[in-house]
C-alpha cells in the first residue's frame, strides 16, 4: 500500500486558514467551559460554607440551654437548689432567663407531682417574668402565680385552684426518663406563645439512683429563622431547615412554618416541607429523592433541579450531632453565578467569527504565495536527484528565504561530492573502531558480572546479619521470661515461708526471732525488687516497654505515692509537701503506671538518704515549651561532687555501696530511661549536706484542668467475710515447698486445701469434689495450666467456679495473657501472703 502523499500547498492553505478558525472557536469554548467550572465550583463551596455557618449558629444558639439543664441537674441533685426552697428555686430560674434571653422558660417536675416554672411573660402591665408553684402537701394541692418585674419586685400574686397541670404526664418528662440522661424534644409550636420552640429536659437522681424529678428548659428558635433570613447566598437563593420527619423548623418568611393541626383545638403545627408555601424549595426538596416523611443525609449532599424552565443548584448538610437530626437545605438559581457568562456568549461568537475570517483570508493569500515558489524547487529537487545538476532558476518570491534556496542547492551539489570521499575514509576506520569497541564490551561486561557476584554475595551477608540480630533479640526476649520464672520459683518459698514464719512469732511474742524473720522478709523482697528493676532495665533496652499515654496530674499521682510510704516518713519524722505554681493542677502528658515508678523512685531516695525531721518538698512549674518541670528538693546529705557522672549509671550507688542505707543502684538509671521514653529528661543539683533537688521535665497534657471526679463513688467495701463454714480450696502445684507454703498460709483456718501435684490430677478432685475456688499453676508436668482451665470451663455448670493463677510467670504480656484467657484473677510469685488471703476469702464468699 502506498504511502498517502499531501500537497504542500494544500496543507498550507488548510493550515493558515483552518487553524485560526480552529483556534478561536476552542480558545471560546474552553474559556466557556473554565470559567463556567470555576464559577460552579465557587458556588458550591459558598453554599457549603453557609450551611456550615447556619450549624455553628444554630449549636451557639441551642448548646447554652443544655448547659442550663445540666447544670440544673448537677445542682438539684446535690441539694445546691432542691423543691423544699422554692423561693430559691424561683430565684434561680429567674436569673437563668435573664441571662440567656433565648430561653422561654426554666422548670423543674418533681416525681411527687410538684413543679416550679419560670417563664418570659409580659401579659400583666410592669411583668416581665411569670412564676407557676405547684405543690401538694398533706393531700392538698397549692398552685400559686406569681408575675415579678426585671428586678425580681412581685408585680402580682394570685393562686389558681383549678390548674390541673401534672409535670409526670408531660412529653417532656416522659422522654428524659426513657432516655435516662439530658435529651431533647423535637420542635414544636409553643401552645402559650404561638411560637416554635424546643424542649431540652434532664433526670434528676439521689445518689442512690432514686428519681427526684426532671430539670427542664424552653427555648425559643425564632432567631433561627431571622438568621436564615439575613443569609446572602447569591441574589436570590433561600436556605431552610428541616426535621427527620419533614417539618420546616426555620425558614426565611417564618409564618410559613406554622399552621393549624387537623384537630380544631387552637393548637399549631409546623408546616411539612411537600406543604411549604415555597414552590422553589419544594422543588429542591423533591430533587435530593428522599421521602417527606424520613428526611436522612448521611453527607453533604450538592444536586441541580429545574423550576418553571430555570436551573437551580441545591445544598443539603445535616447536622453532626445526634442531639439534632435536622438537615439544612439552601438553593441558588444557576443565573446568579452563570448569567453574565451566558449574556455575553453571542457577543463572543460574533467577535471570534469575525476574527476567525480575517484570519482565513489572510492565510489565503500567505499559503498561495508560499505554494507557487515550492512547486518549482520541487522540480529542481527531483532535477539533482537525478543527477542533473544543471538547475533552473526559480521564480520570483517575495519570500527572501525562496530566493537564497537557489543558492544553497548549488553549494549543495559541491558538497555531496565532497562528502563522497570522506565517507568512503570513514567507512574503514569505522570498521576499525568497530572491532576494538567490541572487544571492550566484553571485557567490561566481565568485569560487570564481577561485581554483580559481589554485590550478591554482599546482600545475602546482610540478610543472614539481619535474621542474627531478630534471632537475638526474640532469644533476649524469651531469656528475659524464663529469668523471671526461675527467679521468682525459689524466691517465692522463701518469702512465703518467710512472711507465715514471721506472723507466727509474732504472735508468739518471740521478738528475736521475729525480727530476724522479719529480715528475711525484707531481704526477699528487696531481692525482688532488684529483679523487677533488671528486668524492667533489660526490657527497655530491647525497646519491649509499650506506653500507654494520658493527661495524669501530677500532685495527685506524688500524694497517692506519698501515702505509700506514711509509715517510713513519720518514723523519720520528715515533712512532705507538695508545691504548684499555677491555680489549676497541672496534668502531664504520660504512662501514669512509669510517672508512678520514677516518682516512687524518687521519694524513696529522698527518704532513705534524708536526715531525721528533715523536709521533702515537690514544686511543679509550667514552661515556655508546653512542658511542666517537676523538681523534688530533700534535707539530706547530698552528692559528692566526684560522684555526680555517675549517679544514673546502672549499680552505681554514689559511693554508699557499703553503707547502712539499703539499696541496689539501679534506680535512678531506670528513672532516668522512663523519663525519656516519655519524651522528657532529668537532672540534679545536689550541695554535699545541704541536700539535693532531682527534677524532670515531661510534656503537658493538652487540657489545663484535672479531670472532674465522680463525687457520687463510694469506697469499696472490702472482702466479704464468710460466714458459713470454711471455703474448700483446690491447690493444682507440682511444687512441693509451693504446696508446702499454701497449706501453711492457711493452716489458721481461713480455707481448707485441697492439693493436686498434676493437672490430670486436679481435674479430676474437681469433678468429684464441690470447691469454691481453685489455685493453678501455669508450668505443670503433664499439661499447661491453660489446658487445665480449658477443660474446667468446659465442664462448668451455671455456677462456675474460680480459677486464679498462682504462677512465677510475671512478665507484663504473660499476665495480660492469662487474664485475657480465662483466669478470674491472676497473682504472681514470690507471693504476698495478706493479697493471696484476700483474694481467696472473697471470691470463696462470692460463691
Amino acid at each position: 500500500m502506498g504511502q498517502m502523499r499531501l500537497s504542500i500547498g494544500a496543507v498550507s492553505i488548510a493550515a493558515l486558514v483552518g487553524l485560526p478558525l480552529i483556534a478561536v472557536t476552542a480558545t471560546q469554548f474552553t474559556s466557556y467551559l473554565t470559567t463556567e467550572e470555576v464559577l460552579l465550583g465557587h458556588a458550591r463551596r459558598i453554599m457549603s460554607d453557609v450551611a456550615d455557618e447556619t450549624k455553628r449558629h444554630v449549636t451557639s444558639f441551642l448548646e447554652p440551654a443544655e448547659a442550663a439543664a445540666d447544670l440544673t441537674e448537677r445542682l438539684a441533685q446535690h441539694d445546691v437548689v432542691t423543691s423544699d426552697s422554692p423561693q430559691d428555686l424561683e430565684r434561680y430560674f429567674f436569673e437563668q432567663l435573664r441571662s440567656s434571653p433565648q430561653f422561654a422558660g426554666v422548670y423543674y417536675g418533681t416525681a411527687e407531682g410538684d413543679f416550679f416554672y419560670v417563664k418570659v411573660d409580659d401579659a400583666v402591665p410592669g411583668a416581665d417574668f411569670k412564676t407557676k408553684l405547684i405543690r401538694s402537701r398533706d393531700g392538698e394541692r397549692h398552685v400559686q402565680l406569681i408575675w415579678r418585674d426585671a428586678a425580681f419586685a412581685e408585680v402580682e400574686r394570685r393562686p389558681d385552684p383549678v390548674d390541673p397541670y401534672d409535670p409526670r404526664q408531660r412529653p417532656w418528662f416522659s422522654a428524659a426518663l426513657q432516655a435516662e440522661r439530658l435529651t431533647w424534644t423535637d420542635p414544636y409550636i409553643f401552645f402559650s406563645s404561638q411560637n416554635p420552640g424546643i424542649t431540652v429536659a434532664s433526670p434528676v437522681r439521689a445518689k442512690d439512683g432514686t428519681l427526684r424529678g426532671v430539670v427542664g428548659v424552653d427555648i425559643e428558635i425564632a432567631d433561627i429563622s431571622t438568621f436564615l433570613s439575613g443569609l446572602k447566598i447569591g441574589q436570590h437563593g433561600r436556605a431552610f431547615i428541616m426535621n427527620h420527619n419533614g417539618d420546616v423548623i426555620a425558614f426565611p418568611e417564618p409564618e410559613k412554618i406554622k399552621r393549624p393541626r387537623e384537630a380544631e383545638d387552637g393548637s399549631l403545627r409546623f408546616t411539612r416541607i411537600d406543604e411549604l408555601d415555597a414552590p422553589i424549595s419544594r422543588a429542591a426538596f423533591g430533587a435530593l429523592g428522599v421521602a417527606p416523611g424520613d428526611v436522612t443525609v448521611g453527607d453533604l449532599t450538592f444536586t441541580t433541579f429545574t423550576h418553571e424552565g430555570e436551573a437551580h443548584y441545591a445544598v443539603f448538610a445535616p447536622f453532626a450531632s445526634e442531639r439534632w437530626p435536622w438537615v439544612i437545605g439552601l438553593h441558588v438559581p444557576e443565573n446568579d453565578y452563570l448569567g453574565a457568562i451566558k449574556a455575553n456568549r453571542r457577543d463572543n461568537a460574533l467577535i471570534a467569527g469575525g476574527i476567525a475570517l480575517l484570519g482565513c483570508l489572510i492565510g489565503f493569500f500567505i499559503a498561495h504565495g508560499i505554494r507557487r515558489p515550492m512547486a518549482a524547487l520541487q522540480r529542481v529537487a527531483s532535477r539533482i536527484a537525478a543527477g542533473n545538476y544543471a538547475v533552473e532558476t526559480p521564480p520570483r518570491s517575495m519570500f527572501s528565504e525562496v530566493r537564497t534556496t537557489e543558492s544553497a542547492f548549488h553549494r549543495m551539489i559541491g558538497a555531496l561530492r565532497q562528502r563522497e570521499e570522506q565517507n568512503a575514509l570513514l567507512t574503514a576506520e569505522l570498521r576499525g573502531a568497530n572491532q576494538s569497541l567490541e572487544t571492550r564490551v566484553c571485557e567490561r561486561t566481565a568485569a560487570l558480572h564481577a561485581e554483580v557476584e559481589k554485590h550478591r554475595e554482599t546482600t545475602e551477608a546482610l540478610r543472614k546479619a539481619r535474621d542474627a540480630a531478630y534471632a537475638a533479640s526474640d532469644a533476649k526476649s524469651a531469656f528475659l521470661s524464663n529469668m523471671s520464672h526461675e527467679l521468682r520459683t525459689p524466691l517465692n518459698v522463701i518469702s512465703g515461708f518467710a512472711q507465715v514464719l514471721h506472723s507466727r512469732r509474732e504472735k508468739e511474742a518471740n521478738a528475736r526471732e521475729a525480727e530476724e524473720l522479719k529480715y528475711i522478709v525484707d531481704s526477699a523482697e528487696t531481692l525482688r525488687v532488684l529483679i523487677d528493676d533488671i528486668l524492667d532495665l533489660a526490657k527497655i533496652e530491647a525497646g519491649k516497654i509499650d506506653l500507654t499515654l494520658e493527661a495524669v496530674a501530677a500532685c495527685e499521682t506524688f500524694e497517692q505515692i506519698v501515702s505509700q510510704f506514711r509509715q517510713e516518713i513519720d518514723a523519720k519524722g520528715l515533712t512532705v509537701v507538695c508545691e504548684q505554681a499555677e491555680d489549676t493542677p497541672i496534668q502531664l502528658w504520660v504512662d501514669k503506671r512509669r510517672l508512678q515508678q520514677v516518682l516512687l523512685n524518687l521519694l524513696t531516695n529522698a527518704i532513705k538518704y534524708n536526715v531525721e525531721g528533715g523536709e521533702i518538698r515537690l514544686r511543679t512549674d509550667l514552661l515556655d515549651n508546653g512542658c511542666a518541670r517537676l523538681s523534688l528538693l530533700d534535707s539530706g546529705r547530698g552528692i559528692a561532687p566526684e560522684f555526680r557522672d555517675a549517679v544514673f549509671e546502672p549499680f552505681n550507688r554514689a559511693g554508699l555501696e557499703n553503707s547502712a542505707v539499703p539499696g541496689t543502684g539501679i534506680g535512678l538509671s531506670f528513672t532516668k530511661r522512663l523519663v525519656e521514653l516519655m519524651g522528657g529528661e532529668i537532672g540534679f543539683d545536689s550541695r554535699p549536706g545541704a541536700g539535693s533537688t532531682f527534677w524532670i521535665v515531661l510534656p503537658l497534657a493538652q487540657s489545663e484542668s484535672v479531670a472532674a471526679r465522680d463525687e457520687t463513688a463510694q469506697p469499696s467495701a472490702g472482702p466479704p467475710v464468710i460466714d458459713d463454714g470454711t471455703p474448700r480450696v483446690l491447690c493444682i502445684e507440682d511444687n512441693p515447698m509451693n504446696i508446702r507454703l499454701i497449706e501453711s498460709i492457711f493452716a489458721s483456718g481461713h480455707a481448707r486445701i485441697l492439693t493436686a501435684n498434676t493437672g490430670r490430677e486436679g481435674l479430676e478432685i474437681a469433678a468429684r469434689e464441690q470447691l469454691d475456688l481453685i489455685l493453678l499453676d501455669i508450668n505443670l508436668p503433664d499439661m499447661s495450666g491453660y489446658q487445665v482451665l480449658e477443660q474446667l470451663r468446659a465442664a462448668d455448670g451455671p455456677h462456675p467456679v474460680p480459677v486464679v493463677a498462682l504462677t512465677a510467670k510475671a512478665m507484663p504480656h504473660e499476665v495480660e495473657e492469662g487474664l485475657g484467657r480465662g483466669f478470674t484473677r491472676y497473682l504472681t510469685k514470690p507471693i504476698d501472703v495478706q493479697e493471696l488471703k484476700s483474694t481467696v476469702v472473697s471470691l470463696a464468699a462470692a460463691r
